[in-house]
């Protein structure tokens, strides 16, 4: 079962800057995003034709996308790629036989790797259940569930309406974020070569 559940081990990773990349954009979008539509009544973030409904096809072609970057980093034919990052290493910890912690310092390629599997489930499982999200009907006052019905008043909705809205913004905007993040490393990172020391070759 944790198979399943296993490009989630991004958010294991350990890095200085990591947790700030995370934290701190993700945040600012998913205010920037979800802000107009939970104080404005009249617009549309669920139901059809509205954001989700529009957004929908540009993550399921980043699925695709994600899965042929994934694919390329793991295939990609480069030796510096099989090195341990030595500036601003990323590492997970592990347990070692002994039971204690330590750390396991990745290379290019398997922090590219993570990447782009994270990338790959969060746009999947944001495909699927912003579709789902859609077909359900959404009434104020009336909500229907797959058992029965249950009334709710327009104060409840509005929570609900609320969470659920900043948690697909939340999903989206750290999609970006890691997203840009990957973008920087197939564009710059991945090619870095190690510095070497040159000699010079004594005169004559």
């Amino acid at each position: 079962m944790w198979r399943i559940f296993y490009p989630l081990r991004y958010f294991a990773l350990h890095n200085a800057e990591k947790s700030k990349l995370d934290t701190w954009p993700t945040l600012i979008f998913t205010i920037l995003l979800s802000f107009p539509y939970i104080i404005s009544e009249n617009s549309s973030f669920f139901l059809a034709g509205g954001f989700i409904d529009k957004i929908l096809p540009l993550t399921s072609a980043l699925t695709a996308f994600y899965v042929a970057a994934l694919v390329g980093v793991a295939t990609f034919s480069n030796e510096s790629l099989d090195k341990p990052i030595t500036l601003g290493s990323i590492y997970f910890i592990e347990k070692d036989e002994k039971g204690d912690p330590e750390k396991e310092f990745l290379t290019r390629r398997e922090f590219a790797c993570i990447i782009f599997g994270y990338l790959s489930f969060l746009a999947l499982i944001f495909s699927i259940t912003g579709a789902l999200s859609i077909t359900v009907d959404m009434k104020i006052g009336d909500i229907k569930f797959f058992v029965g019905k249950s009334s709710y008043s327009f104060e409840t909705w509005k929570i609900l309406n609320i969470f659920f809205t900043a948690i697909f913004s939340a999903a989206l905007s750290h999609l970006a974020v890691v997203t840009s993040l990957g973008l920087y490393y197939l564009m710059d990172r991945i090619h870095l070569k190690d510095p070497k020391i040159l000699t010079k070759k004594p005169p004559g």
